[in-house]
């Protein structure tokens, strides 16, 4: 039986002969990997690749994408425009909230940042640039201040009684007792899935918005095995949790999250809880220092000033950095100057930099207040900065004192 084309009949196994012929590649391509080749080959994949590689990331890490940032002020209101290199998305919904333009201008490699600036930013207010440490020699900062991405502190364990005696620590101790609430630590892999999908994602998304930085379940998943699961119950429901992770000697507190990111749980004091009795637990086990993990550097941060009642003294700061420069103190970029001020490497050292009009006067009460209102242990100084014609003048440099 054959398989009729046309006139002609052709058999199967004929058929079957001119596939498997047209299947068959020339021997030349199967040949065996040559000696020079198999002697090379080791080499290249352990060290030529590597570098390619690494020589890759650090090209992309230097060639940033630039764009110009333009809206209104999210505190008074006043048109600013801002000069942006990399990726700034906190700084910019600091300033902006959720209402900005953006207006993409290529790619600059980091060492003609300046150039650019010159030919596309004029009118600009401010210069917002993310890179690394490393290469900031390269951009030439100039008088620009070196932000760090993120802050790491720690607290001592257990807490002081400069820390349990505050008003505001002694609040959150009494809503704990008010609504009963209790702990429970685990390590089963059934609670965490539904401590990151019902607590832990709805909760930062919620208190960051576009600038929420989310783990991914299977990254998150994975540090789970050197972790536990603390989790704040009320009459036997969680409501919220936080990962204690033992990868390093200095237990850290890693990620929490509150039921369905609820703002009950919170006005019930879980947040406060979730602290407490995290200490409580790491203090039982013999732990007399934790790592309050990475914060935000914006004084007026409310993450940083949660931590700051608890006992955070900063101890270290990312590699990753945004680079703030003034080019045009017009009423918008003094407005977000003045509700910002941030922590930023000065000297070897970190300092707090805070901005006030032209026609604020110092007075010891004054200082006091500023003092009080945004020093932290591992801050040298607080500089006070007045907003002139051209620039930001420092007026003043608080040191850190204890109080």
């Amino acid at each position: 039986m054959g398989f009729s084309l046309g006139r002609s009949t052709i058999g199967a196994a004929a058929v079957m002969q001119v596939l498997n012929r047209k299947k068959q590649v020339s021997p030349r391509l199967h040949r065996p990997p040559s000696r020079i080749w198999q002697v090379l080959f080791v080499p290249f994949r352990r060290i030529v690749l590597p570098l390619v590689l690494r020589g890759r990331r650090i090209a992309r890490r230097l060639r940033l994408d630039v764009c110009i940032i333009e809206g209104k002020e999210a505190v008074g209101g006043e048109p600013l425009s801002v000069f942006c290199a990399g990726a700034s998305s906190y700084p910019l919904q600091l300033a902006f909230g959720d209402n900005r333009r953006k207006h993409y201008e290529g790619r600059v490699w980091l060492w003609n940042l300046r150039r650019a600036i010159r030919e596309k930013g004029q009118g600009c207010a401010l210069l917002l640039v993310t890179v690394r440490r490393p290469y900031l020699r390269l951009m030439r900062p100039g008088n620009s201040f070196v932000i760090p991405a993120w802050v790491r502190g720690e607290i001592a364990i257990p807490l002081g009684p400069s820390v349990t005696k505050q008003k505001s620590v002694k609040s959150d101790l009494r809503r704990i007792r008010k609504n009963q609430l209790e702990f429970v630590v685990t390590k089963d892999p059934e609670q965490f899935d539904d401590f990151y999908h019902h607590m832990y994602v709805p909760h930062i998304t919620q208190a960051h918005g576009r600038s929420a930085f989310i783990w991914r379940l299977e990254a998150m998943a994975r540090k789970f095995e050197e972790c536990e699961l603390l989790l704040v119950r009320k009459k036997e429901q969680s409501i919220a949790g936080i990962l204690i992770t033992y990868a390093k000697p200095t237990p850290r507190l890693w990620s929490l999250g509150v039921l369905n990111g609820d703002r009950r749980y919170l006005k019930d004091g879980a947040i406060g809880a979730l602290l407490s009795f995290t200490f409580e637990h790491l203090e039982r086990n013999g732990h007399r220092v934790a790592d309050f993990g990475l914060t935000r550097p914006f004084l007026d941060d409310g993450g940083l000033r949660y931590k700051k009642k608890w006992g955070l003294t900063i101890v270290g700061t990312s590699s990753d950095c945004f680079v703030l420069e003034i080019l045009s103190p017009t009423p918008g970029a003094c407005a977000f100057l003045r509700s910002h001020p941030f922590i930023f490497c000065d000297r070897g050292a970190l300092s707090g930099a805070i901005f006030v009009d032209s026609g604020w006067t110092s007075s010891p009460e004054e200082l006091q207040r500023i003092n009080l209102q945004h020093s932290i242990p591992g801050i040298a100084k607080l500089r006070l900065y007045r907003l002139v014609e051209a620039s930001a003048v420092e007026i003043e440099a608080i040191p850190w004192e204890p109080h």
